[in-house]
């Protein structure tokens, strides 16, 4: 009997024993899972900080990069308009170069100039060749025929008016030929022509134009007007007209005499 109650005893000792090893077991584990809930705290406390760091590095190099890029993207802007710059310069400039060789839109003209006596009225007329333009203009040709003088010597027996070379030549009254002439030029012809009513034919040559000019003077109560009409070759397109008075009448009897000469001479020359 004694013996079996010290067995029960033994064993209820060893059942408190593990009890209390088991509370001290929990009790160990707890405390481990505490240290290891504080350390895992600790850990990503420590883990966001260094990840909040890293994110603003990170912001902090974007914004340097988005710097730079805007940097060198105004730069390359800014050196893109300067090519464009130079490009439209060398276009301007060989543009002028090819207008500058080749005389460009301008032509050559003839104006009229009257000759004043020793009373300073005029008594006769001469012509001068005129360059208005910015520009050279290039191997010039200029032939001038009085056309009322064509008129008379032309037979009009068929459909178109015939003429004899000889008396074609006879009715030019003047011609005038040069290498160039240079921007803004006047270049006097020699020789004079008498003050009397005219229609005139010009034809002038250039190295780009190929223009007809008509001349009118008008003897209107008693002194003399003239005006002319500038055609370019073949298109007629009017290039300029100007009258050597400010009248409307005037003008209106000089415009009346230029559209009576014809763009083209009329006649056939035969020998």
């Amino acid at each position: 009997m004694n013996k079996m109650n010290t067995l029960t005893i033994i064993g209820i000792f060893l059942v408190f024993l593990g009890g209390i090893g088991g509370i001290i077991l929990a009790l160990g584990q707890a405390h481990s899972a505490q240290n290891d809930k504080k350390e895992i705290i600790s850990t990503t406390k420590s883990e966001n900080k260094d990840l909040k760091s890293r994110i603003v590095e990170l912001k902090e190099e974007r914004i340097k990069l988005s710097t730079m890029l805007e940097e060198r993207d105004k730069r390359i802007s800014e050196q893109n308009l300067k090519i464009e710059s130079l490009n439209n310069q060398l276009i301007e400039k060989s543009d002028y170069i090819q207008k500058y060789i080749s005389g460009g839109n301008s032509f050559p003209s003839i104006d009229v100039n009257g000759i004043p006596d020793e009373t300073g009225v005029n008594a006769a007329i001469t012509f001068s060749l005129v360059n208005s333009f910015n520009l050279p203009i290039y191997d010039i040709t200029v032939e001038a025929w009085d056309y009322d003088q064509v008129i008379q010597k032309t037979s009009f027996t068929s459909k178109e008016g015939v003429i004899r070379r000889g008396d074609f030549s006879n009715s030019k009254i003047f011609t005038c030929e040069m290498k160039s002439l240079p921007p803004n030029t006047i270049d006097l012809h020699p020789g004079s022509f008498p003050l009397r009513p005219y229609r005139l034919w010009v034809a002038i040559h250039s190295r780009n134009k190929f223009v007809i000019q008509k001349i009118a003077m008008v003897n209107y109560e008693g002194k003399f007007y003239a005006g002319y009409l500038i055609l370019e070759y073949p298109n007629w397109e009017k290039l300029k007209e100007h009258f050597y008075t400010t009248s409307p009448d005037i003008q209106k009897e000089l415009k009346k005499e230029l559209d009576s000469i014809p763009n083209l001479m009329p006649q056939m020359i035969i020998n």
